[in-house]
């Protein structure tokens, strides 16, 4: 009998252990910290969100393709919880990587004060299962 190699289970090249441990890891100690985790390759791994693709989709849902707001709310989103590099999440919008955090930044700042639009946004991210 051929045993399988546990480092075959290894993920991002530094963690081995089941989904539920690698979760906890995570959430204990990836999370909500303050650091920019765009370029460590393996925290990025872990912590990767949904793909800009994926949030269109659910943005979608919530608010019409034709929507004034609808690119802004999906640049916005991309980059606050892809994971990926400005210049990832800026090939995919055909736009510059400069210009999407510029764009997302100007977003945030306009929906702040609006109440509707929070709101929305709160139920976009949670069926995408990010941070509220």
């Amino acid at each position: 009998m051929k045993l399988k190699s546990p480092l075959q289970e290894v993920i991002a090249s530094t963690f081995l252990g089941s989904e539920g441990f690698i979760k906890r890891i995570r959430w204990e100690y990836l999370e909500n910290k303050n650091f920019d985790k765009r370029n460590l390759p393996a925290v990025k791994r872990i912590l990767k969100g949904p793909s800009p693709g994926e949030i269109e989709k659910v943005v979608a849902k919530a608010v019409s393709e034709e929507h004034v707001l609808y690119r802004k709310i999906c640049i916005h989103l991309s980059h606050r919880y892809s994971g990926m590099v400005l210049d990832e999440i800026g090939k995919h919008f055909g736009m510059k990587g400069g210009a999407i955090s510029q764009s997302s930044r100007r977003f945030k700042r306009a929906i702040d004060e609006h109440k509707g639009m929070e709101r929305t946004l709160e139920t976009i991210k949670k069926e995408l299962h990010v941070e509220c």
